[in-house]
């Protein structure tokens, strides 16, 4: 595999630290992890065993097929359990690999009643209207199939990022209904309504199971909040080329750069085909020798090119660049990208070589 490659540098210690965190926030629940999409691309195969070395017991994935593998990561004990629930055609996978399904719509009532003889999740929807069950839906076919074991009822807050939403509360409210409603029909089941920003709302939420995943990974999940999470995620990518531009000289497609000046430019082995988006065209920038670098002209599918005309020493061959990590916090790349730090992390391609310490 060769050495000039982009490459993301995960800090397992960091993850387990930032679990033991979570799990204090809220002590008197379970912390389970969310690992779906190859634990938001950092790679479940390390990060699925580290997380159990912290204690962790139940793990959130999205598909089916995603828990088959994870069972391979981390034996048959853990609990593993899936969103998007059943479906005809991979209702075998959760009695193979003993998978908790979530379920969220009548059919896959119906479906896990004909076939499911284990415990089963519940979503009920309290204002995300996304997946799961009204209310009423959910009180109608609980009566109606009370064969079905439902070892916990879940919802999902739609505005835990933001502290202030009225709808934090809101869906409290609806939530605790839901739990009244049901609770004659499954009164040994528990419940859970947090992610990640749900952990840090200011409400008291009694619940006895929290759902977080960008957390873990150590991302704050709100804006200004001070932050105590380790950073977990670092990604780099190496200089293949540097070379100097006089005045007018134009730089990558469309030349949509023009050099107004004499500059030193290095060319970065990083694109959209790694998943570094086109949306950093002309406004991101990399740190390179503890120095922003302004991205040059378009980002093209495996390169970048970048001014270090003001770095202090000169910049080589195979010197790394900081996409984002502890100089370059992802918050705030995201930001420039105009999106979110989940989208950047699970973007991010094979061809991103994964690197892990402890």
């Amino acid at each position: 595999m060769s050495t000039l490659q982009p490459r993301l540098t995960v800090d397992l210690a960091a993850l387990k630290h930032n679990y033991q965190l979570l799990e204090n926030l809220r002590p008197a629940a379970e912390l389970s992890a969310v690992v779906k999409a190859n634990a938001y691309g950092l790679g479940v195969g390390r990060v699925a065993p580290a997380l159990l070395e912290a204690g962790c017991q139940t793990f959130f994935v999205a598909y089916s097929f995603e828990g088959t593998a994870l069972r391979e990561f981390i034996g048959p004990d853990p609990k593993v359990c899936v969103f998007n629930g059943p479906d005809a055609g991979n209702i075998g996978d959760f009695k193979t690999a003993g998978l908790t399904p979530v379920l969220n719509t009548q059919s896959q009532i119906e479906l896990w009643a004909a076939n499911g003889d284990a415990p089963a999740m519940l979503h009920v929807d309290t204002g995300m209207n996304r997946l799961g069950l009204s209310l009423d839906e959910a009180t109608q076919l609980a009566a109606k199939h009370k064969g079905v074991s439902v070892s916990h009822i879940l919802s999902h807050f739609s505005c835990s990022d933001d502290p202030e939403a009225a709808e934090n509360s809101a869906q409290l409210l609806r939530f605790q209904e839901v739990l009244t409603r049901l609770s004659s029909i499954y009164p040994e089941a528990k419940h859970s309504i947090s992610a990640s920003g749900g952990l840090f709302l200011p409400q008291e939420i009694n619940e006895t199971l929290t759902r977080p995943g960008l957390a873990l990974y150590g991302i704050c999940p709100q804006a200004g909040l001070s932050n105590e999470l380790k950073l977990v995620a670092q990604l780099e990518a190496p200089v293949l080329q540097v070379r100097e531009l006089k005045s007018g000289d134009p730089v990558g497609y469309s030349s949509t750069y023009r050099a107004n000046k004499h500059m030193q430019v290095a060319t970065i082995a990083i694109g959209y085909g790694d998943g570094y988006s086109r949306a950093f065209s002309g406004k991101g920038q990399v740190i390179l020798a503890n120095t922003p670098c302004p991205i040059l002209g378009i980002v093209s599918m495996d390169l970048i090119t970048v001014d270090v005309s003001n770095c202090p020493v000169d910049v080589h061959i195979g010197d790394m660049a900081q996409c984002f990590g502890r100089d370059l916090r992802i918050e705030k790349v995201a930001a420039t990208a105009g999106t979110i730090p989940y989208e950047l992390l699970v973007s991010l391609g094979e061809r991103v070589k994964r690197v892990y310490t402890d």
